[in-house]
């Protein structure tokens, strides 16, 4: 299996042209995606985790998805700020773009300051026209992207008398952390799902998002992204460090009723091939999370290397 630096793989996906949204077909035994189903059911099982795992091919086209619990609703922590990346690349005017070291968006996406992450959502938020605040404008902008969800508030800084009513927590619209009888009020909760798709749009580009300018916006987002934190090895880099794209977020057990949160959330290169994977948990202890997200690493590396050498049979697709 060839490796490749973070730095190498940078150089490759950076430069890489937005892609068509086609599938495309590769070999795979028949059956074999079942089988990869059932043992990331065996990772997850009995777990509060969550799992969005998407391969792709050199051209961005989509392979397979694998999903568990895709669609539950948990803490995202600091997931989200990869996804104020985009937004400002894609709003603010190229001209006025300042992203280098100590800028806000660096803090924010590098070194994930809270601070500045209120700072960009507030500057951003002001080349929106339009009524509505700071955190209601970031909610559009996600939804018109095709996510479901988005954050009811992020507290401190020039946002911090902000909310958008729209994902308050509540029972009766089911916004709420379920973990076994308990319903746990969060205040921002996505899902596994809505996490892959934002990494699919980094990654390839929205529909009507296509113009030479959206994709000058995108591959600089995806530059910053994969700009390493000092001294600070991500979930994904101690599971698997050679080349990726993400953003990871971590809440302690007792600042957060639902018992410790870790999530990682972005894009894996793996020789020829790069997987979208989106995963969270939550109640679990850090060194058990960490365990299940090595193993389901493990086995994007095993399918990978399967599907270099499958014989002529079409995959077939698995969502879970």
């Amino acid at each position: 299996m060839t490796i490749l630096n973070r730095r190498a793989f940078l150089s490759l996906l950076i430069g890489a042209p937005l892609r068509s949204r086609l599938p495309t077909q590769l070999p795979l035994p028949a059956g074999r995606l079942q089988l990869a189903h059932r043992r990331l059911q065996e990772i997850v099982n009995g777990r509060y985790i969550a799992l969005d795992l998407r391969a792709l091919d050199r051209q961005h086209g989509e392979l397979f998805r694998l999903q568990l619990n895709a669609d539950l609703l948990l803490p995202v922590a600091s997931c989200f700020k990869a996804f104020v990346v985009p937004w400002y690349y894609l709003t603010v005017p190229q001209s006025d773009w300042v992203d280098g070291p100590e800028s806000p968006v660096w803090e924010m996406a590098v070194h994930s300051r809270n601070y500045f992450t209120a700072v960009v959502l507030d500057q951003v938020a002001r080349n929106v026209p339009g009524e509505g605040n700071a955190i209601e404008k970031f909610n559009d902008f996600l939804l018109s992207t095709g996510m479901r969800n988005g954050i009811y508030l992020w507290r401190g800084g020039p946002t911090r008398k902000f909310l958008d009513s729209r994902f308050k927590p509540s029972r009766s619209t089911g916004r709420m952390v379920r973990l076994g009888e308990r319903q746990i009020p969060i205040y921002n909760v996505f899902t596994a799902r809505d996490l892959a798709n934002r990494y699919d749009f980094l990654t390839r580009g929205g529909e009507s998002r296509n113009s030479p300018e959206d994709e000058i916006a995108l591959q600089r987002a995806r530059a910053l992204l994969g700009r390493p934190e000092k001294g600070l090895l991500s979930p994904i880099e101690r599971a698997y460090s050679p080349g990726y794209i993400g953003k990871h977020g971590a809440i302690g057990p007792n600042d957060i009723p639902t018992g410790f949160v870790l999530n990682y959330a972005g894009l894996v290169k793996i020789d020829k091939m790069q997987f979208i994977i989106a995963f969270m948990s939550v109640a679990e202890f850090e060194g058990d999370a960490m365990s299940a997200l090595r193993e389901i690493v493990q086995h994007a590396i095993l399918l990978e290397r399967e599907l270099r050498q499958a014989p002529a049979t079409d995959i077939p697709r698995v969502r879970g």
